[in-house]
């Protein structure tokens, strides 16, 4: 009966959730511990804050556990135990505004002999200790009044910061301290106790005093995260490559993402070119759909809880329009250096990437010429950025809209507006000429603006633009975005306008390649017919050849365009002693592919009919092309070789409709070839 069902009980994950996934995906051996811990602690209905990891050394005094304990002492006692210190003096360093003294000794370790001295192994077990209790710490932090809050914390802003926030914003700056560590150990698990003390402070609704914390507004008394976080960025780039440090600013900036790109990491990266590579960093870690144990924060300041599990537009869009902004400053600077501008296309491919959803919600104003990245002939039409009044601009396509994408609110809509006000100086949001400027979504822009860094100047800047647009062409297709068909057909003629430029041409080929491996249900249709032409007026290499390989075996190539590739891959194998073998490659998998349909089986026959003219005499009956007088004398032999070659291929593909339509051809042949020379052709004998 439901009267004697139990009451539920909450998880004891709730509140470690992300945390938990992420060290686990690192392969961290002590979370895994610890979340077994935690499960078979509430099986048995036992309270318990956790597994202590490998390493922590056991306490001998059991007031370090004390109910009674605040967040500070809890780190006092933690630290005398931990670090060898002696009790008063690890209460003062804890409790010191800012704890300088402290996170230097964390920093480099307890190396002054004693207990402790043991080096940085001494500042892992005290940041061990604290993720191992960093739910009740974090807890304690946010106790209501906040009593143990040192004095110069709490006066620190001089208005109605409350206590419970300073004290939250003060246990952050000492378990901050280990970011700046030597020691990459270190580090993880200071961003490992951080995350774990953020999460529960979160949980708790302080959300506020822990974006204040990070973004250094709690004036001097207590260090900023941000500032550690960036240090330890540029330090342990092998600790940001397991996972260990986005997390965090993903966690205490919470809803102000715009802030956080235009105010502290604007300040801390003065370099464009390693903004723009935190800010992609970054982008990865905030994609990370959000769960209930930490809901996305609102621009308005207000927790969402539309229970969709995916950052809300309000919370991301300030964030993209300003970033969206700086890429297209920073790539439409043509004077600036290659290396910035570089960086600025692989941001533009990451927002999109990371944000399909909301970026499409986001408004800017466009030129005119900023509409005309596309032709109708596929070719690309140079608006030159100018607002030339005189210019025929090609309006291309919008974007379309993917499933589920969330819809410009109307603070998107009036930031855009204000935007598309006084541009350059002009009144009422004209150019010259009595051109308007139209809103444009984020999306659309990213695309354009990539198409046209495919035609930059610089090769550098070419590249980062079409490896941001395969990177979202892969992502795209197995998502089913609605852009990916106008990601291809992007690629696809760039493709073909870099075909003169073999530098450009073998990797965009190799590129291509791997996406249509990875994709079976790209059209493929539509760039067969160019491509072919383009090789014959302006030649091929190696690479077009495996290229052609991989379009010959894809599901979606079909016998009209088999039967365009069939006719090139032939002249190639018939005529050209470099690449005729490699040409024979993509032929043989198409007649194997296509070997039943009348127009293939006819072309091949007819095929094989010319080949075998190559072998007769000038002058024989049946004889085509002859060598010329003044060819290399060894011409006729190679081109005889490659057509025997070609036909016996064809033949020991086993078809049986094919081999029984050459078997006469073949013997027609021997026998001309016989009557014209008196003796049997080798080769046509066999």
């Amino acid at each position: 009966p439901p009267s004697s069902n139990p009451p539920p009980r909450a998880s004891p994950l709730h509140p470690l959730r992300r945390t938990a996934q992420s060290l686990i995906v690192a392969g961290d051996e002590d979370a895994c511990a610890d979340v077994l811990n935690r499960l078979f602690a509430s099986t048995l209905a036992v309270s318990s804050y956790g597994h202590t990891p490998s390493g922590v050394r056991n306490s001998s005094n059991s007031s370090v556990l004390a109910p009674g304990l605040s967040a500070h002492e809890l780190l006092a006692a933690a630290a005398s135990e931990q670090l060898g210190l002696a009790g008063t003096y690890a209460a003062d360093l804890v409790g010191a505004a800012p704890p300088a003294a402290l996170t230097a000794l964390l920093a480099r370790g307890n190396t002054s002999g004693g207990n402790g001295g043991d080096g940085s192994a001494s500042a892992v077990r005290f940041f061990k200790f604290a993720f191992a209790h960093g739910a009740r710490i974090g807890a304690l932090a946010c106790t209501p009044g906040g009593s143990d809050v040192p004095s110069e914390v709490a006066g620190a802003r001089g208005d109605d910061f409350e206590a419970a926030g300073a004290c939250v914003a003060h246990v952050c700056s000492v378990l901050a301290g280990g970011l700046l560590a030597t020691d990459a150990e270190v580090v993880a698990w200071a961003a490992r106790a951080l995350f774990r003390v953020g999460t529960e402070a979160g949980v708790r609704g302080h959300y506020a005093a822990m974006w204040r914390w990070w973004a250094g507004e709690v004036s001097g008394a207590t260090p900023a995260g941000c500032g550690a976080l960036v240090a330890a960025f540029r330090r342990h780039p092998d600790v940001h490559a397991a996972g260990g440090l986005m997390p965090l600013a993903a966690l205490f900036a919470g809803g102000h993402l715009a802030e956080l790109v235009s105010g502290p990491l604007a300040r801390l990266l003065p370099s464009p070119r390693e903004y723009a590579a935190f800010c992609c960093e970054l982008l990865d870690a905030l994609s990370t759909p959000l769960d209930a144990a930490n809901p996305s924060v609102g621009a308005d300041g207000n927790v969402d809880d539309d229970g969709t599990g995916v950052t809300p537009a309000r919370a991301v869009s300030g964030m993209l329009r300003r970033l969206l902004v700086f890429s297209r400053t920073k790539l439409h600077a043509t004077m600036a250096p290659a290396a910035e501008r570089v960086a600025a296309a692989e941001l533009l491919g990451r927002l999109w990437l990371s944000f399909p959803r909301e970026l499409p919600a986001v408004l800017l104003p466009a030129a005119p010429s900023e509409h005309s990245s596309g032709g109708a002939k596929g070719t690309y039409v140079d608006g030159g950025g100018g607002g030339d009044g005189g210019a025929a601009f090609v309006v291309d396509m919008e974007v379309p809209t993917p499933r589920g994408a969330l819809a410009a609110s109307v603070e998107d809509a009036a930031a855009a507006a204000d935007l598309s006000r006084n541009p350059g100086g002009s009144p009422g949001g004209q150019l010259e000429g009595g051109q308007q400027l139209m809103m444009k979504d984020g999306a659309s822009l990213t695309l354009s603006e990539l198409r046209r860094a495919c035609r930059d100047p610089s090769g550098p800047v070419q590249l980062a633009a079409h490896v941001a647009l395969f990177e979202l062409l892969d992502s795209f297709v197995a998502s089913e975005h609605p852009a990916a068909p106008l990601i291809f057909k992007s690629l696809a003629f760039s493709l073909i306008e870099q075909h003169a430029d073999p530098t450009l041409r073998a990797p965009l080929s190799c590129f291509l390649e791997h996406s249509l491996a990875r994709a079976p249900q790209i059209p493929i249709g539509v760039l067969l017919k160019p491509y072919i032409k383009q090789a014959s007026l302006f030649g091929y290499s190696n690479v077009d050849f495996d290229f052609l390989l991989t379009v010959s075996k894809h599901p979606q190539l079909g016998a009209r365009h088999a039967l365009l590739l069939l006719q090139f891959c032939a002249r190639v194998a018939l005529n050209d002693a470099l690449h005729g073998r490699l040409a024979t490659l993509p032929l043989l998998v198409l007649v194997e592919r296509f070997a039943h349909d009348a127009a293939v089986a006819d072309s091949v026959v007819a095929l094989c009919h010319s080949a075998l003219g190559v072998l007769m005499p000038a002058g024989a009956l049946g004889a085509s092309s002859p060598v010329k007088a003044g060819d290399n004398a060894g011409a006729g032999g190679i081109r005889h070789a490659l057509a025997i070659e070609l036909v016996a291929k064809v033949l020991h593909l086993g078809q049986p409709h094919l081999v029984a339509a050459l078997r006469p051809v073949v013997e027609r042949a021997a026998a001309l070839y016989a009557a014209a020379e008196g003796q049997q052709h080798a080769g046509l004998a066999a």
